[in-house]
């Protein structure tokens, strides 16, 4: 059982509900893009392939800093920073048209892996750090399953929004999907702004 406690603590509240946000975002725009590329653009599965492997491969960069980047900023900040970017990531992608480069589809990709690559290590640190110890395994299920949630809504949400509107065109209707992860995440923007960053301790 939840602690009905946590739903009135910013630092429990807030990070969880972010971080289910911009995984919306994330997932959402996992499953849309590729699809673009390939029914859209007509794109080859291994040009695909090469395109979006851009987003784990950031993520996996820029994760292992995040706790530096955490400490010298703070979580809200890098929860702020983080969400912003997958913002970013979702209003380029829904511009990507015929025409539209490599390196444009490649940048916008890659800002979806900056952004959860800060965001998600700093939120769950503040997480931790503001439950009891013995709540710590409960807290960390709760995070993960809205995680997943928010992951799962996100696709079924965003795909739905493309075959909703294909009658406007497939490019246009995949950009009306990214438009609302890009709406997802700066939902998440907000809540992330809404917790309090762990107090520095000073030798």
């Amino acid at each position: 059982m939840l602690p009905l406690k946590w739903f009135r603590t910013r630092n429990v509240a807030f990070p969880v509900v972010s971080l289910a946000l911009t995984n919306f975002a994330y997932m959402g725009g996992f499953m849309i893009v590729p699809q673009l590329l390939e029914t859209g653009l007509g794109f080859s599965t291994s040009h695909i392939g090469w395109l979006i492997i851009a987003r784990p491969l950031v993520f996996s960069l820029v994760a292992p800093s995040s706790g530096r980047i955490s400490s010298r900023i703070g979580e809200r900040n890098a929860g702020v920073i983080g969400a912003c970017a997958v913002l970013i990531s979702m209003l380029i992608l829904s511009q990507v048209n015929l025409g539209s480069s490599d390196l444009m589809i490649a940048f916008g990709l890659s800002l979806s892996g900056v952004g959860l690559g800060i965001s998600a290590p700093a939120l769950t640190a503040l997480l931790a750090n503001s439950v009891e110890d013995h709540d710590l395994g409960v807290a960390s299920a709760m995070q993960q399953l809205l995680n997943q949630m928010g992951a799962v809504l996100g696709a079924a949400v965003m795909i739905g929004i493309h075959e909703a509107t294909i009658s406007s065109g497939a490019i246009k209707s995949f950009s009306y999907a990214l438009l609302a992860g890009a709406i997802s995440a700066g939902i998440g923007i907000f809540t992330s702004s809404a917790v309090r960053s762990t107090q520095k301790i000073s030798h």
